[in-house]
């Protein structure tokens, strides 16, 4: 899995050095901001994150130094990311700062989200861990956060041309991506998983020798019960 970690880092490594190309070529930022290949390593370093974890072993000495340093670059990176949400603008012409931002942005602001997830997994019983657990945010967070992610660009562009306000557009906006989260996610998401749960656990469960023998087990310790209820085996034979 450490392998498979590095290959995933590597990757997203090789997505910034295509990005900087991109900028170096001139690339219109529509190119930068939409294209797949140009944000790929956004993705690649979450999926890096992940990776990294299952490679550390809880209570090692590789898990506690993970968390010491959590302790302090946990709240640093929320810092970060909390300002750039207020704070940072995204440039749209050309020029120095353009070709700055659209080159590392991306990947610094993902490393600092990757860096923030972090150490919210390394300390659940934190005071940020705490809060972001509650279920009014949790719910939400596993049912329609990425339903909302793929609905809110969307909802917003169909509503600029009909909605002149700013205000009353980015309401009705986030009104409707909300509802269409919320569709999409009873609708679409809740039966394709279930359906998939059905074809897949009867294949996957099986192939675990633990799980085969906890059933071929059970049905022979209940036999055998039956067996000495109706005394055709002695007890202690059956011990």
């Amino acid at each position: 899995m450490r392998t498979v970690a590095r290959i995933t880092a590597g990757l997203a490594a090789a997505f910034l050095l295509e990005r900087f190309v991109l900028v170096l070529l001139g690339a219109p930022l529509n190119r930068l901001y939409n294209g797949p290949d140009a944000r790929a390593d956004e993705l690649l370093i979450g999926c890096t994150l992940a990776l990294v974890f299952t490679t550390v072993t809880h209570g090692s000495r590789s898990h506690e130094s993970l968390r010491n340093a959590a302790r302090w670059a946990g709240p640093l990176a929320g810092t970060a990311l909390l300002a750039a949400v207020f704070l940072l603008k995204e440039p749209d012409t050309p020029g120095l700062w353009f070709s700055a931002f659209w080159t590392a942005g991306p990947t610094v602001l993902s490393l600092l989200s990757a860096v923030l997830i972090g150490s919210l997994v390394l300390q659940p019983a934190g005071f940020a861990g705490r809060v972001l657990s509650h279920p009014w945010l949790a719910g939400p967070g596993r049912d329609l956060s990425y339903a909302i992610y793929l609905w809110h660009l969307p909802v917003y562009l169909l509503l600029m041309p009909l909605v002149p306000s700013l205000w009353l557009r980015v309401a009705l906006a986030a009104a409707l991506t909300v509802l269409l989260a919320i569709a999409s996610h009873r609708l679409v998401e809740t039966p394709v998983r279930r359906w998939a749960n059905a074809r897949l656990e009867p294949a996957v469960v099986p192939s675990s020798p633990g799980r085969s023998a906890e059933r071929t087990a059970e049905p022979t310790a209940e036999r055998g019960r039956e067996l000495v209820a109706a005394g055709r085996v002695p007890a202690a034979d059956q011990a």
